[in-house]
């Protein structure tokens, strides 16, 4: 971590060659030894390093690694960002669950929806998000029963998201699956999405479905 501190003096490119090393060092210090990767970064990253893509990316490692030993301590650590100062405090709890709950829908999915559902409203909705975004690609099958289990807002988002990922496997399914968000925002944003999507194919079919589908 000292060594790749040093990396890249100056200019965008040089943070960019840092930020990989970084992000290297500590996903393989965190497979490991989370609870010192964790406070190491809670030591050494002030500032601005604390959000944007370097912050973030070095959160959602840590807790991802963390999440495959021992997903409850994970979670703790995670909340527990969100009581700190300062006003990226809640941002970075929310980087540190996406990592958790992106790395459980791909070992243990039934374990982390089980997890999430025990969170306080905010981090439940991001942790539904990130699970339903990994989980989609591995079994969707098994993705649509747990959707409809989730009811309003979060069922709503968490399905979008869902959907956005099994576009990149199958976006024939994904157009089919979006019609089944209820109408606004959510379902106007993903039916843009597929839409744009489609265009790069089939320009005028993508056309007349955003135009049967999407809203005003």
């Amino acid at each position: 971590m000292e060594a790749s501190r040093q990396l890249g003096a100056g200019g965008f490119d040089g943070m960019f060659e840092r930020m990989i090393a970084q992000n290297g060092a500590y996903q393989g210090w965190a497979s490991t030894d989370p609870e010192g990767a964790a406070a190491y970064y809670d030591e050494n990253s002030g500032g601005m390093m604390r959000r944007g893509p370097m912050g973030n990316g070095q959160l959602e490692t840590i807790a991802a690694e963390w999440a495959k030993k021992d997903p409850g301590a994970a979670l703790a650590w995670a909340e527990s960002l969100g009581e700190g100062e300062g006003r990226d405090a809640a941002g970075q709890s929310r980087d540190a669950i996406r990592g958790i709950f992106r790395q459980l829908a791909t070992s243990d999915p039934k374990e982390a929806a089980r997890l999430a559902a025990g969170l306080d409203d905010e981090s439940r909705a991001d942790a539904y998000q990130s699970l339903a975004q990994s989980w989609a690609i591995e079994d969707w099958s098994a993705t649509e029963n747990w959707l409809n289990t989730l009811s309003g807002e979060e069922r709503d988002s968490a399905r979008a998201e869902a959907v956005s990922s099994l576009a990149t496997i199958d976006l024939n399914r994904a157009m089919s699956e979006s019609l089944k968000i209820p109408a606004g925002e959510s379902r106007d944003d993903i039916v843009g999405e597929l839409s744009e999507r489609l265009a790069r194919q089939d320009p005028v079919g993508a056309l007349d479905w955003l135009m049967a589908n999407g809203g005003e």
